[in-house]
Formats: structure tokens, C-alpha cells, sequence
């Protein structure tokens, strides 16, 4: 189930292939192509987001905040963050530029303001994860396993009094924070839990199958709110199905894929550039000519070179992977 990385380290190859997966379907959203209506694929994996949040915590290790280590997240999380923020600011004053001959810098000033309120700037949306982990980190950064009911209870509270009392997604980050830590720390606890039942797992099929088919439900976590469906059940939805998605992962070695490795681990590349890139694309005249179903796959395709661009120019030049904190 591992394979040696290029460091050297053993590294969990289902974990890849599932990241793999969800990235792709992420982007697949983010493209217009894949949608989570009930009972479609994306309805299917509709906790591909929070599963992230889960993996990370699987990886948890309890530490006390210092200089090292605010440096060390801010370089692994925030440098990207902040980055990248800048290159989607700089492609929607570009592609401005194109259509109205315009050069609007105001469009960078938005930038801020656009963080301030919804997490992440719009052209570069996805990167609201990245600023949300580095709050989950600080938050649990000396979590080690005790009182996780305190965790547990806090999050619930806030994530329901958020959506319950918030009727837009304006500052999203205070609800998506909060059940972001959630599933980061049952990520962690679930290193303690030995299933050795298949029978368990069976159990935990038939009651998402149920919910899935007979009470649809949806979580939408960057705006903690359901997409439709009640919240809670949508939040155990994606709890259950994280379960089984790892186990099956775990189990069927041929769902390791190597197209799915790679874009798992790479994952963070893609997260970062898509959007502005496929952004880009429908900015440009052709957009004219094509159908929108055509206009989204050709934006899909263009989005997804320019990526494998991006990975192939950081491989060969190494040193400026820190740009998406590597």
C-alpha cells in the first residue's frame, strides 16, 4: 500500500489516489462540467473538499507555537496563499485589459477586501482552503489526542450557529473553519480506530446508500451550508463516506492509478492555478464562437496544460517550488 517517495519516505499511495480523484473532480466543478446535484457523481463525492481537512489531521502532530514553526505553515500555507491571490488578481486585470482596453487596478486593490469577506479572492477562489487549514492548524496546533469532546463540541456550535444565523456566504471562514477542524480532528482520531470487521463497513455502506438515494444531502463547506438537504445529516454523509472512500482505496490497489498518483500528489499545484487559468480562457474572443458546454471543456483542457506546464517547469527548476510552498 506505500511506495518510497522521492525523499525517500514511505508514502501512502491510496491516500494519493483518492487526493488524485478529488482534485480532479473539484476542478471538474470549478469548470462547470461536473455538478453535485443529487444522485450524480459529485453528489456521490460531494465531501471531496472536506475529505482534505481529514487527510490532513490523519497527519497531525502536536506541537507548541513558535517562531519556527508560524514560519514553517506560513511558508507551506500562506506564502501560496498570499501568491497566488496576486496571480489571479494580475490574470483578472489582464483579461480586462483585453476586453475593454482598460487597465483596472483597482481590481488588485480588491483583492483585500475580497479575502476579508469570503476567504479568497474570486479568481481564485479554491484558495480559501489553504487560509483555512493554516487557521485549523493554529487552532489544534497543540491537540494531542485529549479532550477531544471540547473540540468536537466547540466546532459543532459554531459551524451550526453559523450557518443558522448567516444567510450569505460573507465571512464564510468563521463556519468553515469551524467544521473544517472538525473533520481535521476526527482525521486524527481515526488512527485509533481498528475496524477489523468488514461487517462495520458494510453497515456504514447501506446507511449512506440509504441517505444518498431516500434523503439526499449535500455539504458545501466553503460556505458551511448544505447545497440541499439538512446540514447535519449532510455533515454525517461525509463522514461515513470519507470512512469507506479510505477503506476502498485501501483495499483495491487498482484504483491506484497512476494518472490519479500523480495529480494527488501534486495536488496543491492544481488547487492554485486552475481557476485563473480556465478564467482566462473564457475571457478570450473564441468564447464567441463556442457553445458554454464547449467553452467549458476547452477552458477544462487549456487549465489542465498550462498545470502540467507549471509542474514541468518546477521540476526542472526546483528552486522556485516555494512559490506553492514546496
Amino acid at each position: 500500500m506505500t511506495m518510497i517517495s522521492k525523499s525517500g519516505s514511505n508514502r501512502n499511495i491510496s491516500l494519493d489516489a483518492i487526493a488524485g480523484l478529488f482534485i480532479t473532480i473539484m476542478m471538474f466543478q470549478h469548470f462547470n462540467i461536473v455538478t453535485r446535484a443529487p444522485l450524480t457523481i459529485g453528489h456521490l463525492f460531494m465531501y471531496n473538499t472536506v475529505w482534505f481537512f481529514f487527510k490532513s489531521g490523519m497527519f497531525h502532530k502536536p506541537t507548541n507555537l513558535n517562531r519556527y514553526i508560524l514560519a514553517k505553515w506560513g511558508r507551506h500555507l500562506m506564502v501560496p496563499f498570499l501568491l497566488c491571490s496576486l496571480f489571479g488578481g494580475l490574470i483578472s486585470m489582464l483579461c480586462e485589459l483585453n476586453v475593454t482596453g482598460d487597465l483596472k487596478l483597482d481590481l488588485l486593490y480588491g483583492i483585500a477586501g475580497q479575502i476579508a469577506v469570503f476567504g479568497a479572492p474570486w479568481w481564485n477562489i479554491p484558495l480559501w482552503f489553504l487560509l483555512t487549514l493554516f487557521f485549523v492548524k493554529l487552532i489544534t496546533s497543540r491537540y494531542d489526542g485529549g479532550y477531544t469532546w471540547i473540540y468536537i463540541t466547540v466546532s459543532v456550535v459554531i459551524s451550526c450557529s453559523h450557518y443558522l444565523c448567516s444567510e450569505s456566504t460573507r465571512f464564510n471562514y468563521i463556519g468553515n473553519t469551524a467544521l473544517a477542524t472538525l473533520f481535521y480532528v476526527l482525521g486524527y482520531k481515526s488512527r485509533e480506530w481498528k475496524v477489523t470487521s468488514n461487517l462495520m463497513y458494510w453497515i456504514l455502506a447501506i446507511v449512506f446508500l440509504v441517505i444518498f438515494i431516500f434523503y439526499p444531502a449535500a455539504i458545501d463547506i466553503w460556505a458551511n451550508r448544505p447545497l440541499y438537504g439538512f446540514y447535519i445529516l449532510a455533515v454525517f454523509a461525509a463522514f461515513i463516506g470519507i470512512l469507506l472512500v479510505n477503506k476502498l482505496f485501501e483495499v483495491c490497489e487498482f484504483l491506484h492509478v497512476k494518472p490519479l498518483v500523480f495529480l494527488g500528489q501534486n495536488a496543491m499545484l492544481f488547487l492554485v492555478f486552475h481557476v485563473p487559468l480556465y478564467l482566462a480562457f473564457c475571457s478570450l474572443p473564441v468564447r464567441g464562437r463556442l457553445s458554454e458546454t464547449a467553452l467549458n471543456w476547452c477552458g477544462a483542457g487549456f487549465s489542465i496544460c498550462c498545470c502540467f506546464l507549471i509542474y514541468l517547469f518546477l521540476e526542472r527548476h526546483k528552486q522556485f517550488r516555494w512559490l506553492i510552498g514546496g
